[in-house]
């Protein structure tokens, strides 16, 4: 971390990290659906209660106070981010019966993301990693791959005053393979839509 010309421009690093291990449920989903909604609720009663007198008085006197200054007017701007993740699982669980039985499974191995402030304008994002995306067929109590094992590298790159203005001014994104062969192989089998079938069947039957 240095400072200069006024601002303080930070080199931020995230690596050698354990492996990362997520999952999602049917449960888990229905969970943070009721969530939202009760958060959508207490934020329309809280809209309500806005309109008040009382509400009024407490939020004219909120505008009123003065916000924190900053007294040597500096600035953040981070010039150069890295990530690197060795691994990360993230699996789709079916747990509406007895037992919990996994849908999906996406992996990704040698995560590495950079994050680079050009000499110009430019910003940009460079992304490596290895993917691999399965189904899990239950006839056989085995994964089967929806997406072969892909080596991609995805660059994007976009102008800084985009993050200011929130405006889509330049905007770059390529997605090139880091393997000699370029082909992404996609698997679509009869077991794969049965279990789309079946899963979303059920799943309709316990919300309604």
């Amino acid at each position: 971390i240095n400072q200069r010309n006024g601002q303080i421009l930070h080199r931020l690093l995230i690596t050698d990290c354990p492996k990362i291990v997520l999952r999602l449920s049917y449960q888990d989903a229905l969970m943070l659906f009721r969530i939202s909604e009760r958060y959508k609720a207490g934020a329309a009663e809280l809209k309500d209660h806005s309109q008040t007198p009382l509400g009024k008085q407490l939020q004219k006197e909120s505008e009123s106070e003065p916000l924190p200054q900053n007294p040597n007017n500096i600035a953040i701007d981070i010039k150069n981010a890295e990530i690197k993740l060795p691994y990360i699982n993230f699996t789709i669980v079916d747990d509406c019966a007895d037992a919990d039985v996994p849908l999906i499974s996406f992996q990704c191995y040698n995560f590495k993301s950079e994050f680079n402030s050009m000499e110009n304008q430019y910003k940009e994002i460079i992304t490596t990693l290895k993917l691999e995306l399965g189904y899990y067929n239950r006839s056989i109590s085995a994964y089967e791959p929806i997406i072969e094992s892909y080596q991609p590298t995805i660059l994007y790159r976009f102008d800084q005053n985009t993050m200011r203005t929130k405006i889509p001014i330049d905007k770059e994104l390529r997605i090139n393979s880091t393997t000699g062969d370029a082909r992404l192989d996609l698997t679509v089998t009869a077991e794969l839509l049965k279990l789309i079938n079946e899963t979303s069947k059920t799943w309709k039957s316990n919300i309604n």
